[in-house]
């Protein structure tokens, strides 16, 4: 991180940047640069019912990836418990 900031000190975009009276960048975020692994599936391991319950994009991606049912809290925020409840014993 710290060379980052380092090399972006001295780059000339943010040289223009601050000439312009505009923030300079001061790092970077490096994302989806690996490549997927194959996984097996959730039932393949273990078998059992399988449910996520997560608002979290990442945490339903990785899930998914390996075959578990995934809900949204936000659909039950409400307090439809009876509405979870009935999904839940169907998984």
């Amino acid at each position: 991180m710290e060379a980052s900031r380092h090399h972006l000190r001295h780059h000339p975009v943010n040289q223009e940047q601050g000439h312009a009276w505009l923030k300079p960048a001061n790092f970077l975020r490096l994302r989806g640069t690996g490549r997927a692994r194959e996984l097996s599936e959730w039932r393949e391991r273990w078998p059992i019912p399988r449910v996520m319950i997560s608002s979290s994009s990442i945490h339903r991606g990785i899930g998914k990836s390996v075959g578990i049912n995934i809900l949204n809290p936000m659909d039950y925020r409400d307090g439809d418990i009876q509405g979870l409840s009935r999904i839940l014993n169907r998984v």
